[in-house]
């Protein structure tokens, strides 16, 4: 008898406490796979114990494997490796539909695609793999045709996306390599990633390096909101063009660190033509094209707030609000002197000072 379980609650003595299910009910499956901070042994097995069986809490959404939910009947899981000539960066990835009982493994190279299965509405299937080196190639960098992970229909992604890096060992991971999650998802109207209210997408990840993030969701059509980024710190590149594309975002990522990197958010939220409102951006030291056209194109962004002590490096701004509304309202710092145009403060928005 296999068992799907993170722990079982039993009321002893009026107090709730941790217990293993007895060994021979659990095959193949270990204390480490369930999870169970405490192990408690009855010696008696006739001692006189009231149990209530209960599920318990459950895991914490760092501790989920990234996992793929669908929304529909009949819905198509595939994978896609791009060509490219660097076959050093191949990958392997595994995932289960049976919550870890059983897993499929494909090593992912040049030119290599296949399905993980079709599903139906509810089916949720977790992946873990050694995606430290990308799952993309650099020399074919098109959000337009580079995601990995494909579905013919909506389905809901949720859980540490650090189990595609790290496999089983993901829940403790802060640090993400180079290119990792690289347009992972990134696709022309991608319009089958979806949030989940109740069960968040992590990216738990505190220290970043070059190109981490970039293109990560860009092209996702049906996204609305956006997962929270808790890095402190930043690399070149590390966020650009995360969000491109994303036609129905609303709602952006908080962005509260200060010390900012080449192009780290170039291009973060570029055509995001839903967003009304920037996040704050605190940093009051620009780096190299840190901002350069972030938000490009948002025809309805009518808010920006910058704490910026000077406009420089110049090109720190370039083309960053090309597009937007044609009014809005611009906060600045104090005494602080900005261009007006694409490249600064758009002309017809008015500025406060703080």
């Amino acid at each position: 008898m296999k068992l799907n379980v993170n722990q079982i609650n039993i009321l002893k003595d009026k107090k709730i406490i941790t217990r293993v299910i007895p060994s021979d009910l659990l095959t193949d499956l270990t204390i480490d796979d369930l999870k169970i901070k405490e192990l408690i042994t009855l010696t008696d097995p006739s001692e006189d114990i009231e149990e209530v069986l209960e599920p318990g809490p459950g895991p914490s959404p760092i501790d989920e494997y990234f996992t793929i939910e669908a929304t529909e009947d009949d819905t198509v899981l595939s994978w896609l490796f791009p060509s490219g000539p660097d076959v050093s960066k191949a990958v392997t990835i595994e995932w289960s539909s049976n919550n870890g009982l059983t897993w499929t493994s494909v090593t992912a190279d040049v030119n290599a695609e296949g399905n993980i299965g079709t599903f139906n509405a509810g089916d949720k299937i977790i992946f873990r793999g050694n995606g430290a080196t990308g799952f993309y190639y650099e020399e074919n960098v098109d959000y337009c045709d580079g995601n990995f992970l494909r579905a013919n229909k909506p389905c809901y992604v949720y859980g540490n996306v650090m189990s595609l890096i790290y496999g089983k060992n993901f829940a403790v991971e802060t640090t993400v390599p180079e290119y990792a999650l690289s347009y992972l998802f990134s696709s022309y109207k991608n319009d089958w990633v979806l949030f989940k209210t109740s069960s968040p997408l992590v990216l738990p990840a505190t220290t970043l390096a070059n190109n981490c993030y970039s293109g990560l969701f860009a092209g996702c059509t049906s996204l609305v909101s956006a997962p929270e980024l808790p890095a402190t710190t930043l690399a070149n590149y590390c966020y650009s063009n995360m969000f491109a594309g994303c036609t129905s975002l609303v709602s952006a990522p908080e962005l509260p660190v200060t010390t900012l990197a080449d192009s780290c958010y170039g291009g973060m939220f570029y055509e995001c033509t839903s967003l009304v409102s920037a996040p704050e951006l605190p940093a009051t030291t620009l780096a190299n094209y840190c901002y350069v056209s972030m938000f490009n194109g948002c025809t309805s962004l009518t808010s920006v707030k910058c704490l910026a002590s000077a406009v420089s490096p110049s090109n720190a701004v370039t083309n960053w609000l090309n597009y937007v509304s044609p009014t809005g309202t611009f906060t600045k710092a104090a005494g602080v002197s900005w261009p007006t145009g694409e490249d600064g403060i758009p002309s017809g928005w008015e500025v406060e000072e703080i």
